[in-house]
């Protein structure tokens, strides 16, 4: 009984929540079925564990219907309905917590019971929450029409319909400014989407719609909201061949206007800046490195990169791994030393706070503890499994421990082969890395320096390459040693 969809639906149900469902189900008008009613304290008592032993559908049954014969067809309704319950009071929960949806609702009911006073009220309230800095710019330009359109409706039937009364009164260029701006933020989101979507995955999703329909933007529109204005950079700087001066542009409306943005908007712009900064770098444009890092600071001290007060594990790890390319070395330690609570708290963090301090150590070339952060990681990620493996080749090398070399190169290379997590343009950095390495290796082991300078320049030439700095120190301190 533990696979229902009633109790897969319970267990996600915090008690403060539970306790909310049993006044609704206890509710006169809400459920008139008083085994549905067993049934729920039953279940509650079970909650939130639901153990298989104590939740069969026999159990439940006989102390729902105590004394009577199991009978499935009786107890499969009362679960439907009380799952039913359950859905109404999550949706009911959810309506409510959309609190501009819930206002537009309840402002609607008020006209329609002509109490026009207590309507206007509630919408001015509502008006003046539409434009507050909680609000993201899709739903403000969304409820800023609605709203707008609603003050039309309640002016009409306040002057009965007599349109002579209030036609002065009637702004509609406000109204369609709201809904342009809705609809051309959201057309660029979307679009920008389906772009990041066929770069990171290698997808032909269609974008040709999207495209086509920025060309009907109203440039009036664009030019009143710099927040759409960024987003329109953002996709320009996604699709079109030449992009830099996209970015740059996009970079200087937030510094303009970022503080006039919402956090979840800043999120989405700050993620594609680092995507694009990402594309070049691995392009071989080596400046974006420092750009990107600029771009972090900037997320930083901003606080936008925080949810819930909490890092994510993605940005942790490419934060410090940059701040170590860079040798920003006491930035990358105090950000891990920083966040130290947030891995106590978020055990999700705990692989990129080890695999992050991992990568500082060895920076300070402190191998022995770099491996031991190693070796605590679970992974779950195809990316940081093959970071971490790229480490461990490291080490060995800088150790001179070329027997587990031997054995760990040979099982990367199969771990490449046969990995399905990673996309093939992301890939091919890491087929490099092991090319190139493998090639050090071996010159190293024959003492060939004219191999290992024509190997340099190998690598100096590469665009797509994990490690490539590391690569290159590598070579150059090998021709000058065998030399």
């Amino acid at each position: 009984m533990t696979n229902t969809a009633l109790i897969s639906l319970l267990k996600t149900f915090s008690k403060q929540e539970m306790r909310s469902l049993g006044e609704l189900v206890s509710s006169q008008s809400s459920n008139n079925r008083t085994s549905v009613r067993r049934l729920f304290t039953v279940l509650s008592e079970l909650h939130p564990d639901f153990r298989s032993e104590e939740s069969g559908p026999e159990i439940i049954f006989e102390k729902v219907f105590p004394g009577k014969r199991y009978n499935s067809s009786s107890l499969r309704p009362i679960m439907h309905y009380l799952n039913e319950l359950a859905l109404d009071y999550l949706t009911v929960k959810d309506f409510r917590n959309s609190r501009l949806t819930y206002d537009f609702h309840r402002i609607t009911a008020l006209i329609e019971r002509r109490q026009f006073t207590a309507a206007g009220k509630t919408l001015a309230k509502a008006t003046e929450k539409v434009m507050s800095r909680n609000v993201n710019a899709a739903q403000q330009y969304y409820h800023g029409h609605l709203f707008k359109n609603l003050k039309l409706v309640l002016t009409e039937n306040i002057r009965d319909g007599i349109y002579q009364k209030f036609l002065p009164e009637i702004q509609t260029n406000d109204v369609y400014r709201d809904l342009s701006a809705f609809y051309s933020l959201r057309t660029l989101q979307m679009y920008i989407n389906v772009l990041n979507i066929n770069r990171l995955y290698g997808t032909k999703l269609p974008a040709s719609d999207f495209a086509g329909g920025l060309k009907q933007l109203d440039e009036r529109i664009v030019e009143r909201n710099p927040v759409i204005e960024l987003f329109l950079c953002l996709s320009k700087m996604l699709s079109e061949k030449e992009s830099l001066p996209h970015y740059r542009k996009a970079r200087a409306i937030l510094k303009k206007h970022g503080n006039s943005m919402n956090r979840e908007d800043l999120h989405e712009i700050y993620v594609n800046l680092e995507n694009y900064c990402n594309d070049r770098i691995l392009a071989g444009d080596r400046m974006f490195e420092k750009e990107k890092f600029s771009v972090y600071k900037e997320e930083i001290g901003s606080g936008v990169y925080l949810f819930g007060g909490m890092v994510s594990p993605i940005f942790l790890k490419s934060a410090v791994s940059l701040a170590l390319r860079l040798r920003e070395y006491k930035w990358a330690r105090d950000f891990l030393d920083s966040h130290i609570e947030h891995v106590e708290k978020k055990p999700t963090l705990r692989n990129s706070y080890l695999f992050s301090l991992a990568s500082y150590e060895f920076a300070m070339k402190d191998f022995g503890s770099a491996l031991e952060h190693l070796s605590k990681l679970e992974f779950d990620d195809a990316y940081m499994e093959v970071d971490s493996k790229i480490i461990q080749l490291l080490i060995f090398y800088e150790t001179g421990s070329f027997e587990t070399l031997e054995h760990s190169l040979k099982a990367f290379s199969r771990f490449l082969r046969t990995d399905k997590g990673i996309p093939m343009n992301r890939k091919a950095n890491y087929l490099n890395f092991y090319r190139y390495f493998r090639k050090l290796v071996l010159l190293k082991e024959k003492k060939d320096i004219p191999g290992m300078k024509l190997l340099r320049r190998q690598i100096d030439s590469e665009g797509r390459l994990s490690q490539k700095q590391w690569l290159l120190k590598a070579a150059d301190q090998d021709a000058t040693i065998l030399s």
